[in-house]
C-alpha cells in the first residue's frame, strides 16, 4: 500500500439490515431483511478486502437531521481524523467490487472528486479529497433525488472529477425484476 493510500478512509454509510428492510421493500416478509443482511455483508467484505481503514456508519452513528447533514458529518469525522481522502459507499449496490474501491483510491490521487454513478441518476460511490469538501454546499446536494449525479457535477466545478463505470443500485422491487 502506498503512503498516499494510508491517507484514504472508506466509510460504509448505511442503515442496518432491519432498518433498511423497513425503507426498501425489495421482497416480502423476512426474506427482505435477510436480503439486506446479505447486501450489507457483501459491501463490507468488498471494503475490507482493500486493506484500507474502513469505518462503519450505521444509522445509530449518523449525526444530523437530514441525509445531507448525516453524510456530511461522516465525511467531516473522517477528515478530522487526519485522512486526506474519503470514499463512501452504501450497502445497496450488489455489483460493488473491491476493484471499484481500488479504482476510486487510485483516481483520488490525481482528482479531487470520484463518483460511481448508478443507472437512475444517483451514485453508488462518492470519493472526495479534503480540498474539495465544502460542508455547506455538500449538504445542499440533491440527496435521494434522481438528479443527484448532476448536482454533484455542478458541485465539482472547478475540481477535477473522475467517473467510475456505472453500476446497478437497488432501491425498489422493480429494479430486481428488471436486472
Amino acid at each position: 500500500m502506498s503512503s498516499l493510500n494510508k491517507l484514504t478512509a472508506i466509510l460504509l454509510f448505511s442503515r442496518n439490515a432491519e432498518e433498511e428492510s423497513k425503507h426498501k421493500d425489495l421482497f416480502k416478509g423476512e426474506k427482505n431483511k435477510s436480503f439486506h443482511q446479505v447486501l450489507r455483508a457483501h459491501a463490507y467484505k468488498q471494503l475490507v478486502n482493500t486493506g484500507l481503514p474502513v469505518f462503519d456508519f450505521p444509522e445509530q452513528k449518523q449525526v444530523g437531521f437530514t441525509f445531507g447533514e448525516r453524510i456530511a458529518n461522516a465525511f467531516s469525522e473522517a477528515f478530522n481524523k487526519g485522512f486526506e481522502r474519503v470514499i463512501v459507499v452504501g450497502s445497496d449496490c450488489p455489483e460493488l467490487e473491491t476493484a471499484d474501491i481500488l479504482k476510486a483510491v487510485e483516481a483520488l490521487e490525481t482528482n479531487q472528486i470520484v463518483l460511481g454513478p448508478d443507472f437512475r441518476g444517483g451514485v453508488f460511490l462518492i470519493g472526495l479529497h479534503k480540498s474539495a469538501f465544502n460542508r455547506k454546499q455538500f449538504i445542499r446536494l440533491k440527496w435521494k433525488q434522481p438528479d443527484l449525479l448532476d448536482s454533484f457535477i455542478n458541485y465539482g466545478t472547478p475540481f477535477n472529477l473522475h467517473f467510475l463505470e456505472a453500476k446497478f443500485d437497488l432501491n425498489f422491487h422493480t429494479e430486481i425484476l428488471n436486472h
